[in-house]
């Protein structure tokens, strides 16, 4: 097999990861990154360069709830005085060769203390998507896709949507309060799997899995300004995409990791750019994805390539004025660790979830390790969230089952949950 197949098996592999859970691509055991060599400044839990760590000594979370705390969790965020993990209760038959979507749900937790607080069901299946806008969770809803191998891509096999609720309710809640669903059509097999969001306003834009589509959905009247029937388009209509999306003000930018293109939405009346600029360095796909601001740059992660790329915000705007000129990166931070699945910013800083070498890292701007949050063995972290300041990071673990929460301040895990041993 060529090199160029290789990349692109990789490629494919990772993609599908992401929509329809990680067998196959799950987690090693290796708990060193790729990233070590040539960045420079590592620091270790317990302390950056090693000393000893200024935290109490780290002690598991309670489990009183009904079956388990998790199955198959991604997505993670801070709310109020809450913790959530999204659990999309995917799981692999390997006998059909097919990924399997139970119903998904949320469970809540105590982040000072990794103690249970909540477990309930989404209103949809495979919650890959959390957001906090205003005193509302809202979570995105992919629904069920496949893998069709006649057509060489992610298809959806059944509707997805958006549901929400007050975080106030969060501790007592049965169920979503909500929800928006998106139509689901077996003859454009391509439209649906909604899969990222980020707010302008209270119009919340929610990219898709399987397409270049956004969906538009009013969160001050509860209508879906944008579904399945008219999305907004990323150029061509339905071709074969994966968004993710960052709002800055009343501007949106969107990665499409099937071409690694950037593109622009204008969140005052929905126009989209007539082209996307060019992100990475190589012919081959690299993966755009996980685009995050900090200050006055946009940065994206390449998650096949094992890079991020910055471009200031300004450089970009005028490219995207000047018909999608080129726009070479400001700078790259690489190589990052096996499969980079998350990008956050803390601070000034950037986080990157290495799900293949389960760990979390710390990059300043200047590509230089600042610190390193290590997981279990197999883990497979999937998603990190900030909290306010910064001062914890929630990570999930998607074969894991569990999720695991680290005082920045000494770069120590302050309590790991886990689903009960039988």
């Amino acid at each position: 097999m060529t090199n160029t197949h290789l990349w692109k098996a990789k490629a494919v592999c990772v993609a599908a990861c992401l929509v329809v859970g990680t067998a196959g691509c799950e987690g090693t055991d290796d708990s060193t990154a790729e990233g070590d060599a040539g960045i420079g400044g590592a620091g270790g839990a317990g302390g950056a360069g090693g000393s000893p760590s200024l935290c109490e000594p780290a002690v598991p979370g309670s489990w009183d709830g009904e079956g388990d705390a998790f199955t198959a969790p991604q997505a993670v965020v801070f709310a109020g005085d809450y913790l959530v993990v999204a659990s999309t209760n995917a799981v692999w038959n390997a006998a059909a060769g097919v990924v399997e979507f139970g119903e998904g749900f949320l469970t809540i937790i105590d982040p000072k203390t990794g103690a249970f607080v909540n477990k309930f069901p989404t209103n949809l299946p495979n919650p890959q998507k959390l957001a906090v806008h205003g005193d509302r969770l809202f979570v995105v809803n992919t629904g069920t896709t496949a893998y069709d191998m006649t057509a060489g891509a992610v298809q959806v096999t059944g509707p997805g949507g958006i549901d929400f609720l007050p975080i106030a309710d969060l501790g007592t809640a049965t169920h979503p309060h909500g929800t928006a669903a998106l139509s689901f059509d077996p003859a454009r097999p391509l439209v649906g799997a909604p899969i990222d969001v980020a707010f302008v306003g209270e119009r919340a834009y929610i990219t898709s899995a399987t397409s270049n589509a956004v969906f538009v959905f009013n969160a001050g009247n509860g209508m879906m300004e944008h579904g399945a029937e008219a999305p907004l388009w990323l150029g061509e209509p339905e071709t074969v995409g994966l968004g993710s999306i960052v709002a800055h003000e009343s501007t949106l930018y969107v990665t499409n990791f099937n071409s690694d293109t950037l593109w622009r939405i204008d969140g005052g009346d929905d126009s989209v750019s007539g082209c996307g600029v060019a992100v990475g360095q190589a012919a081959d796909l690299e993966g755009a994805s996980t685009p995050r601001i900090v200050g006055d740059d946009l940065y994206v992660m390449l998650s096949v390539a094992g890079s991020l790329e910055r471009r200031g915000l300004a450089d970009l705007e005028a490219a995207f004025a000047a018909n999608c000129a080129a726009v070479p990166a400001a700078a790259t931070i690489a190589p990052l660790g096996l499969y980079p699945s998350d990008l956050q910013p803390v601070g000034e800083n950037l986080l990157v979830v290495n799900s293949g070498d389960n760990q979390v890292v710390e990059y300043d701007t200047a590509g230089r390790k600042v610190a390193t949050y290590p997981l279990p063995e197999y883990a497979n972290p999937w998603a990190v969230a900030v909290e306010g300041g910064g001062s914890r990071l929630a990570v999930t673990e998607q074969a894991g089952n569990g999720v695991t929460v680290f005082d920045t301040t000494c770069e120590a895990t302050t309590w790991r949950l886990g689903n009960p041993t039988p």
